[in-house]
């Protein structure tokens, strides 16, 4: 897992962060340790009774780590943001064209529209959200695979003739639809928690069975109609070809890829408010399974358990002390040549 988030931290800084800071070690220690510091300082600050949340931070070690690596990041992007404009307004003063740097902290800059903002909480909530739900499930589907390795052989066959084919940019990812679906299998049988689409009402709402939901009170949903033999059959079985032999079905071929959010499948929420990070979380994981499943043989250690681990009752996480055995093969395409 931590390789896992490691990786993820990588390929997800070069988006935010660009070439710069994408190979930074210090940066991509920051990211990992930040996801996973905040949730344990979070957790702890739940049970923590409301009159003494204050104090937290002054005598909570875990809380006082948050703050150590939020001013850590602090060091680290305040230079490069302020050496990006300094570049722009010597451009600008000199009438050459001003660079334009294609990553998260130009998208900021250019949103923020000259107002002020905090580049740190922007970056550190985008790694948040990104990095732990991608190499949760990017550790989910290898240990799943390494658990049958016959499952990757045609993975590889769909990766060679993709890539072969088309080369790798979006619309070569898009069309890895047995690896969409082997992502999607997963996500399915074993989704990061078991509860979402964490909403207050509004107004008193009565549904159509006759439950009555007052204004004001917290509501959530429950994910287990995912493993229900009503919703799917043979829910307990890993089936990488499930979503994909769905995609083959016009009436449901929309609803059978891993981005799209149906009341089937509610992982990424559903509606106005459905995780608008999962287009990018889609292609960031078929990129790493193309590099990992094309150069690496996979075996799960016999001692292993596919059984997860519940740390808060409704979230679900694999086993820390699962061991994945892989090998270094000869990969069939250049994959690194690729463009």
């Amino acid at each position: 897992m931590k390789d896992v988030l490691s990786l993820i931290s990588r390929i997800s800084s070069r988006v935010f962060l660009g070439e710069e800071l994408c190979r930074n070690e210090a940066w991509l220690r920051v990211t990992r340790d930040w996801t996973v510091q905040s949730f344990e300082a979070a957790n702890l600050m739940t049970v923590c009774p409301g009159a003494f949340k204050f104090l937290m931070p002054r005598f909570s070690k875990k809380c006082k780590n948050v703050l150590a690596i939020y001013n850590e990041a602090r060091g680290i992007l305040e230079p490069v943001i302020e050496r990006r404009r300094q570049l722009k307004a010597e451009a600008k003063r000199k009438g050459t064209p001003i660079p334009i740097f294609s990553d998260a902290i130009e998208w900021a800059e250019i949103e923020s529209r000259g107002n002020p903002y905090s580049a740190v909480d922007c970056q550190l909530n985008l790694s948040f959200a990104a990095i732990h739900t991608s190499s949760g499930l990017l550790s989910q589907v290898l240990t799943r695979l390494s658990n049958e390795p016959h499952l990757i052989t045609p993975l590889r066959h769909e990766i060679i003739e993709v890539l072969t084919a088309e080369g790798m940019n979006k619309n070569s990812l898009y069309n890895l639809k047995l690896m969409d679906s082997a992502l999607k299998e997963t996500q399915r049988i074993k989704p990061d928690q078991m509860l979402n689409l964490r909403r207050m009402a509004t107004d008193n709402v009565v549904t159509s069975d006759g439950l009555e939901i007052k204004k004001g009170q917290r509501v959530v949903v429950d994910l287990g109609n995912m493993v229900d033999s009503k919703s799917y059959s043979e829910p307990e079985k890993f089936d990488i070809y499930r979503y994909y032999n769905w995609r083959q079905d016009p009436a449901t071929a929309v609803k059978s890829q891993l981005v799209a959010t149906s009341a089937d499948n509610l992982t990424f929420g559903h509606g106005n408010h459905a995780c608008p990070g999962r287009f990018f979380a889609a292609n960031e994981l078929k990129l790493a399974l193309c590099h990992l499943l094309l150069k690496y043989d996979w075996e799960l250690s016999p001692d292993a358990s596919l059984e997860a681990l519940h740390p808060a009752a409704v979230m679900s996480i694999l086993n820390p002390s699962n061991k994945i055995r892989f090998r270094r093969r000869k990969a069939e395409l250049d994959i690194d040549g690729l463009v």
